[in-house]
């Protein structure tokens, strides 16, 4: 099988071209803005230094958030126009999932942590179990328990004693934190956690698509696959959209609740694509 992943959740950017068991390929980078330049180039570049063709795909891989409103639908878009046109299956994973599952081998509780803006952290928890495979090899498969969550880190710390006391296996290691933090975020957990819980460092928290392959063939072979039509980003707040303060004055004074209704309108639309 031969599987294209892609993922623009954030300012850093991978691409990656995968077999079952091999490595073809791989882009991770600072992508800043520039995502849809970038990424096509990427992916060009990836297929030319293989000598394969988007035909010879199997599969597309995509992260769908939470994570940069714009950056998000990058990725996203690229892929659904990538899996429609080949006509080949689409799978939609969570980029929380994916920075999970680089820490796949701890053996305590897994937070995946992204900053969402507003001093609040987008964040879900995580277990990892250790499998063996028909081939003698060791197979990882993690389970995210509760759900996904937006708050300061305050509140994360809080609802984490709720996951942690109904752990579905008792807790032996600490927390495990792991993913894109501010240095004021990774204090406040560090502070609040008290020794009970540990911080990965920014380097080894740096997303990999070779990950989200790996999770994507799982869910393949699982028979998960998604919709190219009905795929949206995992979006855990409304996009900042406001009104224009320019065009008001030129509207007029009763044209307020107009300008109101057109943007709610806009913020529903956001939040369905």
């Amino acid at each position: 099988m031969l599987l294209l992943a892609l993922d623009t959740s954030t300012r850093f950017a991978s691409v990656a071209l995968c077999s079952e068991n091999e490595l073809l390929g791989e882009y991770t980078w600072y992508a800043e803005n520039n995502h849809s330049v970038d990424l096509l180039e990427r992916i060009q570049a990836m297929t030319v230094e293989r000598q394969l063709s988007l035909q010879q795909l199997d599969a597309v891989a995509v992260a769908t958030g939470p994570g940069s409103f714009n950056g998000v639908r990058v990725a996203l878009a690229a892929a659904k126009a990538l899996a429609f046109s080949l006509q080949k299956p689409l799978v939609g994973v969570g980029t929380l999932d994916v920075i999970a599952a680089q820490q796949q081998q701890w053996r305590g509780p897994i937070c995946a942590v992204l900053e969402a803006g507003r001093t609040e952290l987008y964040a879900a928890c995580y277990l990892s179990r250790e499998q063996g495979s028909a081939e003698a090899e060791v197979v990882y498969r993690q389970q995210r328990v509760g759900e996904y969550f937006l708050g300061t880190p305050e509140h994360l710390l809080e609802h984490l004693k709720t996951q942690l006391a109904d752990w579905p296996v008792p807790v032996s290691e600490p927390v495990l934190f792991c993913g894109e933090m501010k240095p004021v975020s990774r204090q406040a957990l560090q502070q609040g956690m008290a020794g009970q819980g540990w911080i990965r460092d920014g380097l080894l928290s740096t997303r990999h698509a070779s990950v989200l392959a790996q999770l994507a063939m799982q869910r393949l072979q699982d028979g998960h696959t998604d919709d190219p039509l009905l795929l949206e980003p995992l979006y855990l707040r409304r996009p900042s959209i406001t009104k224009s303060t320019r065009k008001q004055p030129l509207l007029g004074a009763g044209s307020q609740q107009a300008i109101d209704h057109d943007t709610k309108e806009r913020e529903q639309g956001a939040l369905r694509h």
